[in-house]
């Protein structure tokens, strides 16, 4: 599939601490804190969980983390999709349609 038009955002079933430069994602069910389930991403891929925001494709933030950081594209492409693999079958991270 390609993902580079796709738009996600952060469920609000997580909590996420910044603890630079790492960040630290907890999952929340049913009021209860699974700590078997905590992510701990490093920092790309921490500014990549920033920038699920619901509104940019999966292109601007790939344009965006070969901005900001020294990787080719096609790094970014590959950490991208890991991660929206990842945190998507965990729940924590959902596709939205387009505003």
């Amino acid at each position: 599939m390609n993902i580079s038009t796709l738009i996600y955002q952060k469920s609000t079933f997580v909590i996420t601490r910044p603890l630079k430069p790492e960040t630290l994602i907890v999952p929340v069910r049913a009021g209860q804190v699974n700590l078997n389930e905590v992510y701990l991403l490093n920092e790309v891929a921490g500014r990549m969980w920033e920038l699920f925001d619901g509104n940019r494709s999966a292109d601007q933030i790939v344009g965006i983390i070969i901005q900001e950081y020294d990787v080719t594209a096609q790094e970014a492409w590959t950490d991208l999709q890991e991660l929206i693999n990842q945190l998507e079958e965990r729940v924590v991270l959902i596709q939205v349609k387009p505003k």
